[in-house]
Order: structure tokens, then C-alpha cells, then sequence
């Protein structure tokens, strides 16, 4: 917001780069080959939170700063270093910077249980030093953020907002189960003029017409972004090698987050436990 008006596009579409490269990274280091790496990296940048939200910046740049964190702690499990526990804490500090509160929640939830699938695939007895490290990345995490957050804590109570505490936000009106379909096929409500999202522009020719500045699906806070019938059958099509006895070692990943992504729909359907 301080740069130049002429930077700004280098700025939202950087993020971009920055999230389709880590994923990329990311995927190597778990064993894949160029290609289906690439391609992983391609369908997470311009996925539904970079698509919809690209000039929303409190969403973009937390997604951002998911593949950055899961790769650093995927480094951290392998080689166990000062070196890469300072990098995961890091990335730690900068999920709790990059804006929303809530999608860091989602992003450290996602990273703490993936570290610990990890931690658990190797042998039991260093699961304690596994646990003291990733302590540790929290630990410098927060305090790298401090300067954010602790004026943050100070002022909440004095701030003029929707989420006050003790509301009801994120656990009422659930997605509908009929709407889920635009998970994977895009949609918008047509907006009348009397709609009151919608801002009133004049054509060439003197006619009102409504329009939107986000380019939302039709409905905010339910769905999010379109994530594409595309990506969904790449993903499928993926899971062929597990036919194959060299590819056995990618199940465990497959398994892990397909379970968190449909444990994260469920919880957009409303069902419990997931909503809570």
C-alpha cells in the first residue's frame, strides 16, 4: 500500500509465483517428478482463494504462505537442523503476519497435523524431540509475529467489528448441500437493481445496469472460491499409480489430504463434528 500504484501488479501477481513455486517445491521434495510437481504447482495458484480473492489481500497472502510453511516443515522432519527449524519458524511468523486470523488457523491446524503424521511415520522414540522442536518453531513463530499481535490482543476489545466474541459467526447457516456443486463449477447470482450488493453504473447510452467489484460466486462466506472440474480429475487420474508397488510411499500423502480437504467441505456443510 506504500509502493508505488505501478508496483501493485507485480505485488498481486507475485503471490502467485511465490505459492505455485514452493508447491512445486514442496511436491519434489515428497518424491514426485517434474511434471506431476508442476502441474500441482499450477492448479494451487490459480486456485479459488488466488482466483476470486486476487485484490483481496488478507486472503491471498495467507494462502500464500501455505506450500512456504508445509514445505519448511517438511524440510524441518527430514533433516532435523537449527537451520531449518529457524526457516519453519519463519514461516510460522509469517502465516500469523500475512492478514486473516482465521485462514491462519487453518494453515497452522494443517501444518501442525501434517508435521505430526510425519513425525509419526518415523521411529516412536524420537516423537518426544519431534514435539520439542515444533514447540520450538511455535515459540518463535508468535514472537517473530509480536509485533502484530500483541496490539492486536491489546485493542480488540476496543475494536468496531462483526466477530465479537461469544458470536455465533462460522458456525451458523451452513452451505447448502445443493450449492456445494459450485465448489467445481462456476456460478453467479444475477444481481437486480434493487439488490444491495450491487453498485449502479451508467452505460454510454444513459441505461443503469448493476455491477460487483468482487468477483465473488454469489454468495460471500458460503463457498469461497471455484475450484475447477479440471483439477478434480487431474487428482483422480493421480491416484492411478497407486497400482504401482514404487508408488505405495504416496498413499500416506494422498490419504492425508484428501481427508483434510474433505474434512474442510464438511465442515462448509455444516456437519458435526467438523462445524465446530
Amino acid at each position: 500500500n506504500l509502493s508505488p500504484v505501478w508496483t501493485w501488479d507485480f505485488f498481486m501477481l507475485g503471490r502467485l509465483l511465490i505459492a505455485g513455486f514452493f508447491t512445486y517445491l514442496f511436491l519434489c521434495l515428497l518424491g514426485l517428478e517434474f511434471t506431476p510437481a508442476f502441474l500441482g504447482g499450477l492448479l494451487y495458484m490459480f486456485s479459488g482463494s488466488f482466483t476470486w480473492f486476487i485484490n483481496l489481500e488478507q486472503f491471498t497472502n495467507s494462502a500464500m504462505m501455505l506450500p512456504v510453511h508445509i514445505y519448511c516443515l517438511e524440510k524441518l522432519v527430514l533433516k532435523k537442523s537449527g537451520r531449518e527449524l529457524a526457516l519453519a519458524a519463519l514461516s510460522f511468523g509469517l502465516v500469523l503476519l500475512a492478514g486473516q486470523p482465521e485462514m491462519a488457523l487453518y494453515i497452522i491446524f494443517l501444518g501442525c497435523t501434517y508435521y505430526f503424521f510425519r513425525s509419526l511415520q518415523g521411529p516412536w522414540k524420537s516423537l518426544g524431540r519431534q514435539t520439542l522442536r515444533y514447540c520450538s518453531v511455535v515459540a518463535l513463530g508468535f514472537a517473530l509475529a509480536a509485533p502484530l499481535l500483541i496490539p492486536f490482543i491489546e485493542y480488540v476489545d476496543n475494536a468496531y467489528h462483526l466477530h465479537q466474541p461469544g458470536g455465533v459467526m462460522g458456525v451458523v447457516d451452513p452451505t447448502r448441500l445443493y450449492m456445494a456443486l459450485q465448489i467445481l463449477t462456476p456460478f453467479e447470482i444475477p444481481l437486480s437493481l434493487n439488490a444491495p450488493t450491487a453498485n449502479i453504473a451508467l452505460t454510454p447510452g444513459g441505461e443503469f445496469f448493476p455491477f460487483r467489484i468482487f468477483a465473488d460466486n454469489g454468495i460471500w462466506d458460503f463457498i469461497g472460491g471455484y475450484t475447477g472440474v479440471t483439477c478434480l480429475l487431474l487428482s483422480v487420474a493421480a491416484l492411478l499409480p497407486w497400482m504401482r508397488k514404487n508408488q505405495s510411499i504416496l498413499r500416506h500423502y494422498v490419504l492425508f489430504f484428501m481427508s483434510f480437504g474433505v474434512m474442510i467441505i464438511l465442515k462448509n456443510l455444516g456437519v458435526r463434528p467438523f462445524l465446530w
